[in-house]
């Protein structure tokens, strides 16, 4: 059982203004010439040796690098929107001179992400900056999957700056190995590793978190590089240029055509296809305009302008079958893939008209395989792949989204058969369809709820690479699963902490307490995961009910027993004392620690190494649940016991019980410390703790966001506090700033998790303005606080705001007990301007 580190966003709370404010606190020429005649042999042949290994390394960056060049545009007309064959000209963005910026100025972090949706332009940005490059000597690979081990070293063997790219950051499996190795290489020659990927989500987080603390801190330092779609606006200039060049590479004449400014924001490639259509369907005089507005329907009548291609080219090889049955092998072969002409063939037995002839499979493999030759899609890798794809992506999505919206059925059992490598690659694709395609999402439910054991692992991958919205579907199709093996075989896949996953992980942990049997201390140990889940999904009653259960379970136990489950005991109450404190109980949680701490000293004593962590967890709990009904002298002892104890095992370094120095468990106890020391009037001890604290939480949230990201804005809302309390005003301003910018990143994926620690901190915010005497910048914060507080219901709307405005005017009790009347005055008026906004916003009175 691990400290419970979130009881210090309501420390956050508690204190805050309790201690805002309130404490004060030319011979060598000779020489080389005659030396000439001796040295041109030798000269010689380190030339022919340099020469022999520049042959060597060229051929080894064969297997690992891939060309991005223009490819021979063939019928298809969807070549035409290729990145690589730059058909429009590039049209220049901010983030161009950014990335030049990056690469050309010496000493830059070598690693960059750039993430985007699927067509915003990612690719097209890469190629232009490797085009830009040139001028500068350099050289810029693409890195193939798969060779993710090498290409640093190769790229190093070129003797030139270089520029790696790499494309599906997100599923590579070798990037941190990749990573690593290019923030070791030497600057010089320059080297820059840009990675593109649709999103930074949990993988970037996981990526982060296995690296060492310096890397982390330095891939932190470039936040990820997020293009944005094109302001619906700004797109009447770039589709006249779309339209004017797409009309110059097919020989036809610019048609008149415009685009609606209307749309709010659109993709590149959805105005590049729009100008397409522009061009190729000018003699049917088609309003494109309304077709831009659709979304996706400009990629379904770009997909039957292709289909002629498919067509006319199947007609050519003499290969006579339905435009359906083409529309589906191109599809279901852009979906699957496959590694050779067999498995090829294979796959097509899912065309229903292809079945009965293995002739004909045969066949339409092959012109498959001509169709979209293998490597044309960017997607070679240690697997080499047999057929190509439809491209772009979105294009491909648009294609398979029909596919399973035409016949759901029989392709659910296709996906179940798959070998993992390409189920995986069948579910991304899938997954990233249904962001523009909701049939996509039905289909994807029907399919888990047919195949749940099959399609659950690959997808708790694909929600932490590609779409945390998985986690939903994950938790319904596990809610009436039965079998406990295969359950826990869940539960072991998705990470202790997650925001992606929270729900199913929660939905996974109470079907398997509910299979175990009743009164057993399986059934306990099971109840107690569940409360864990519970507890960080932020269902603290709940949480609170399963491990009282599991209290009871081990307390009969123990009895029955003594001595064989006192750990166990022990651990529950620990789990308890930390969700009671969350939920206001704190008396109860008083009693709850006390117990675990009496138990857990005799298993300390007996073996330190073994449950020395686990007994300064609970001791941190322990002082924590002190500190909340008010006994912080008490608090104290506890809390120093527990960080010599922390520390006694950071420095033994070995076994289970090893603590990591930048630990959440040394940084919570530390917070906990700093906060009692507040109270007590130690204003400048308590800053000096509260800083190594939030140090500590700022690594740990750089290294796993997902995990710790929530509790650095806590520890920073407490150093707030005790900054002012030591008089530095701008530090605190500084400090409740970052924590804001945390939450308001926080709210983006969980409204409902944090809208009301966001108000929080603005309130404390708009305090710290008061106390710098710009008053009309605090009046103005208070705004947005009774407008964050509106996102809910009107009734919790003014039930929010009152809470703060009573957590504001509790403050200012206690800074008149500490002597500081003036600022509990300044407290009273702050909660006095938020209440009156909040009655004129929510409580509007009714006539009589």
């Amino acid at each position: 059982m691990r400290v419970d580190t979130r009881v210090i966003a309501l420390a956050g709370g508690a204190v805050v203004a309790a201690i805002v404010l309130g404490f004060w606190a030319g011979a060598w020429i000779g020489a080389a010439t005659g030396l000439g005649g001796l040295l041109t042999p030798v000269l010689l042949e380190a030339a022919m040796r340099r020469r022999d290994g520049r042959v060597a390394t060229a051929e080894r960056a064969k297997s690992v690098f891939q060309p991005v060049s223009p490819l021979a545009v063939t019928a298809s007309i969807t070549d035409l929107l290729r990145p690589e064959n730059e058909v429009v000209p590039f049209r220049r963005r901010p983030e161009s001179a950014e990335l030049l910026r990056w690469c050309l100025t010496p000493q830059q972090q070598k690693v960059r992400l750039i993430t985007g949706e699927g067509g915003v332009g990612k690719t097209r940005l890469a190629v232009q900056l490797g085009r830009d490059l040139v001028a500068g000597t350099w050289q810029t690979r693409w890195v193939r999957r798969g060779g993710e081990a090498d290409a640093v070293r190769i790229a190093g063997e070129l003797g030139q700056s270089v520029l790696l790219v790499v494309d599906y950051a997100e599923t590579r499996t070798g990037l941190l190995q990749l990573v690593r190795a290019a923030a070791s290489l030497p600057d010089q020659p320059p080297f820059r590793l840009l990675l593109l990927a649709r999103s930074a989500g949990e993988w970037w987080e996981e990526l982060l978190g296995s690296c060492d603390d310096s890397l982390s801190e330095a891939l932190t330092a470039s936040p990820p590089l997020a293009l944005e779609a094109m302001p619906g606006s700004s797109c009447g200039e770039a589709f006249v240029d779309a339209v004017s060049a797409f009309a110059a590479r097919l020989g036809l004449p610019p048609p008149d055509a415009v685009i609606a400014d209307h749309e709010p924001n659109v993709v590149i490639l959805a105005l590049h296809a729009a100008a397409l259509l522009a061009v190729v369907e000018q003699q049917g005089g088609s309003d494109v305009t309304a077709a831009l507005g659709v979304g996706t329907e400009v990629f379904s009548r770009l997909l039957r302008h292709e289909a002629r291609y498919w067509h006319q080219s199947a007609r050519a090889r003499a290969l006579l079958l339905d435009p359906g049955v083409e529309r589906r092998a191109v599809a279901l072969g852009t979906w699957i893939g496959a590694n050779s002409e067999a498995t090829a063939a294979d796959l097509l037995r899912h065309v229903p008209d292809l079945v009965a002839s293995p002739e004909l499979r045969g066949r339409t493999a092959r012109w498959l395989r001509d169709l979209y030759p293998a490597g044309s899609d960017g997607r070679t890798d240690e697997h080499p792949e047999w057929l190509g794809s439809l491209q772009p992506d979105r294009l491909a999505e648009r294609l398979i989204g029909e596919l399973l919206a035409d016949d759901p059925g029989p392709l659910r059992s296709l996906l179940a058969a798959l070998e993992s490598r390409r189920l995986l690659r069948a579910l991304t694709i899938a997954v990233r369809a249904a962001q523009t395609d909701s049939r996509v999402t039905t289909w994807l439910q029907e399919a888990l709820g047919a195949f749940p054991h099959v399609l659950v692992p690959p997808l708790i991958t694909v929600a932490i690479e590609t779409d945390p919205a998985v986690g939903r579907l994950i938790a319904q199709a596990v809610e009436e699963e039965t079998d406990a093996a295969t359950l826990l075989a869940f539960d072991s896949i998705i990470p202790g902490r997650t925001l992606a996953l929270a729900e199913p992980a929660v939905v996974i942990a109470r079907r398997i307490a509910h299979l175990a049997s009743p009164g057993s201390s399986n059934r306990a140990s099971r109840l107690i995961r569940l409360g864990t889940r519970l507890s960080n999904a932020g269902h603290d009653a709940e949480a609170i009910a399963a491990i009282t259960d599991a209290v009871t379970i081990f307390r009969r136990l123990e009895a029955e027993t003594p001595g064989e489950f006192t750990y166990e005991l022990a651990s529950s109450l620990m789990g308890l004392t930390g969700s009671l404190v969350r939920v206001g109980r704190s008396v109860e949680a008083v009693t709850s620690a006390q117990e675990a701490v009496t138990l857990l000293r005799v298993l300390a004593d007996r073996d330190l190494s073994t449950y020395g962590r686990t007994f300064a967890d609970t001791l941190v709990n322990h002082g924590g649940a002190l500190f909340f009904v008010g006994r912080t002298e008490e608090a104290l002892p506890a809390l120093d016991e527990a960080v010599a104890i922390y520390r006694s095992l950071s420095v033994a370094g070995a076994g289970d019980g090893a603590v990591d120095v930048d630990s959440d468990d040394i940084a919570a106890a530390l917070t906990f410390k700093s906060v009692c020391l507040g109270m007590l009037g130690r204003a400048e001890e308590s800053c000096a703790i509260s800083e190594a604290a939030v140090a500590s939480y700022r690594r740990l949230a750089e290294e796993n966001a997902d995990a710790f990201g929530p509790l650095l804005p806590s520890g920073l809302l407490i150093h707030t506090a005790l900054l002012l309390g030591c008089g530095r005003l701008q530090d605190a301003l500084r400090a409740v700033e970052e924590a804001e910018a945390i939450y308001q990143s926080l709210v983006v994926d969980r409204p409902t998790a944090f809208n009301k620690d966001l108000a929080q901190v603005l309130a404390v915010r708009a305090l710290c303005l008061e106390a710098l005497g710009r008053t009309a910048a605090a009046r103005e914060v208070l705004d947005l606080v009774v407008n964050i507080c509106g996102r809910t219901a009107t009734a919790d709307a003014a039930v929010e705001t009152a809470d703060i405005s009573g957590m504001l005017v509790e403050h200012a009790t206690i800074l008149e007990r500490c002597g500081r009347p003036a600022e509990a005055e300044l407290a009273r008026g702050t909660a006095a301007a938020l209440a009156d906004r909040s009655a004129s916003e929510f409580l509007t009175p009714h006539q009589p």
